[in-house]
């Protein structure tokens, strides 16, 4: 009877075991899931970040060269306004700065 309470108490255990086994093959199979569709929403951002970099890139470029062009807006017009400050200084009469007397 010893041996059959023994073997009873044993096999309790094995069953409290498989039990527990049982629980935490679940909790790491969540866990698994978890850590994969954490993997998966890493991969996204970062995705997401190499086409933000990519973008913020085109854009420098783009204001780069919109600041070229405005300086040469500038250039061409300063160029311009100095071409009419001659035209006009040519076209009046000398000027007299001496007064009757």
């Amino acid at each position: 009877m010893r041996i059959l309470g023994e073997s009873w108490d044993a096999l309790k255990r094995l069953a409290a075991i498989d039990s527990t086994l049982n629980y935490l093959e679940k909790a790491i199979d969540e866990i698994t899931e978890e850590l994969r569709e954490m993997g998966r929403k890493v991969s996204d951002l970062q995705m997401r970040v190499v086409r933000l970099e990519a973008q913020r890139e085109a854009d420098r470029r783009e204001r780069e060269a919109d600041k070229r062009e405005l300086q040469a807006e500038i250039a061409r017009f300063k160029a311009e306004t100095e071409r009419f400050e001659m035209r006009i200084s040519r076209q009046l009469p000398p000027s007299t700065d001496q007064k009757p007397e």
